[in-house]
């Protein structure tokens, strides 16, 4: 999908915390520098879930909050609380201190159409709205028992850092049903980017093929499947 280029308004900032020297954003993918135990680029070895060989500080106290919005299907809201992690030791990446939210799915299905937008925002421990991702989506060619998933990477059109990433599972266990499933990753930065700053908004997911039977664990054509 096309990168579409727009400013976006800018959410309340966070709680502070000790702040590493070094600039204000996650490093987008593309830098070379990454620690040995790294496999792939930093940002996909996150959305896989494989930092943690990784120190990182928790924080409890954020919430994050989920609704979609599809052709005459607008699912109820759901709220959650979630820790967050910060990584303490990434000099290795020029990279200060990310944000990185899981959201577990894994016993609990949302309900999506096969076309529409999905709104996650995230809630600092003071219950501001840290940052709102609006997700838009179009799985109507999806077949049964497969599944996928969609990332959204919000960069900076001047420095290409990577300020906002978020990651979505969608399964279809059968015909024109649609969830949310698994597990949801979410980047963001504990500084907002300046205001000058011009973001970018790009959309990723697997391609030949796109979709994948979960049944199995593996994809409907002959590549191998990416991490989800």
């Amino acid at each position: 999908m096309a990168a579409l280029r727009l400013s976006l308004p800018r959410p309340s900032s966070p709680l502070p915390i000790k702040q590493r020297e070094g600039g204000q954003s996650l490093r987008d993918s593309t830098s070379p520098s990454k620690p040995e135990s790294f496999v792939g680029s930093f940002e996909q070895n996150i959305m896989s879930g494989h930092m943690y060989t990784i120190p990182k500080l928790k924080f409890p106290g954020f919430m994050v909050d989920i609704g979609a919005n599809g052709k005459n299907f607008q699912p109820p809201h759901f709220r959650r609380h979630i820790e967050v992690d910060c990584y303490d030791n990434l000099q290795a990446v020029d990279c200060p201190l990310p944000y990185v939210a899981t959201i577990d799915l894994e016993n609990f299905r949302y309900r999506i159409s096969a076309k529409g937008l999905i709104q996650l925002t995230i809630f600092n421990p003071t219950k501001t709205p840290q940052k709102t991702f609006l997700v838009q989506y179009d799985i109507t060619d999806m077949p049964a028992q497969t599944k996928t998933y969609i990332r959204q990477r919000i960069i900076s059109a001047q420095t290409k850092h990577l300020y906002y990433a978020v990651q979505l599972r969608i399964i279809s266990p059968q015909k024109r049903k649609y969830y949310l499933s698994g597990t949801i990753r979410v980047i963001f930065p504990h500084r907002i980017p300046d205001e000058e700053d011009v973001l970018r908004v790009s959309y990723h997911h697997p391609e030949n093929p796109r979709f994948f039977s979960y049944a199995a664990d593996q994809p409907a054509g002959e590549s191998d499947e990416p991490s989800l």
